[in-house]
């Protein structure tokens, strides 16, 4: 994502997946001031069809990898693991030791696929919020 152009179509791909809460590009700007981030995005005839954003923690030594998505289409194709596994090797290349997902403890497939590449619960977390 180098380009104004290559941030929307992004956002525009990762919004039908997260209808309720997409990233916003302010956010995605955030996303991307981190150390070391990058995206590791698959494509289909100029098509965005899955995503992942991984990057090093700004007062940690470890990695995370966030944003992880796959258009409905392309489930269950191995593509996510794929992205992951990418993911997992760039931030080995940055010479990070361990690296973390945040993830929604309802999300089952997910939480699926992160076990079934070798990720372990370490924590879970509770996030409180109230609209104003």
């Amino acid at each position: 994502m180098e380009t104004r152009a290559e941030e929307l179509a992004y956002l525009q791909a990762e919004q039908e997946i997260w209808t309720d809460d997409p990233t916003s590009f302010e956010k995605l700007l955030e996303y991307k001031s981190n150390p070391f981030w990058k995206a590791v995005t698959a494509f289909c005839n100029n098509e965005i069809i899955g995503s992942i954003m991984a990057w090093k923690e700004k007062k940690e030594d470890i990695g995370t990898i966030e944003n992880v998505f796959v258009t409905p289409r392309w489930r269950n194709h191995g593509l996510a693991s794929q992205l992951i596994i990418e993911g997992l090797y760039y931030l080995k290349s940055c010479n990070l030791g361990e690296v973390q997902f945040l993830v929604e403890t309802e999300n089952e497939s997910a939480l699926t696929l992160y076990r079934s590449l070798g990720f372990e619960i370490m924590k879970e977390e509770r996030r409180y919020w109230i609209d104003l």
